[in-house]
């Protein structure tokens, strides 16, 4: 099954990203990252620790030899 997930780089997106890829379905993801700007916004922090995409990606694929397709989506002025 091909499958696109929005919000890709949340909790819920990135492990449902992973479930889905490991078992067999063409995974693509797409984020504007907004989470993360609101925080670093705010000088704050994660309360856990978030990798960046690109070096969970690397892991990913070396781990389960599988791949998700991620695209950055610009976020619209507020």
């Amino acid at each position: 099954m091909r499958v696109l997930i929005a919000g890709v780089d949340g909790y819920l997106g990135w492990s449902l990203a992973m479930y889905l890829a490991v078992r067999g379905h063409e995974v693509a993801g797409a984020d504007c990252y907004h989470r993360r700007d609101w925080v670093a916004e705010m000088g704050s922090q994660s309360a856990t620790p978030i990798i960046r995409m690109t070096e969970r990606l690397q892991a990913f694929r070396e781990n389960f030899c599988t791949n998700v397709n991620v695209k950055f989506l610009p976020r619209l002025p507020r």
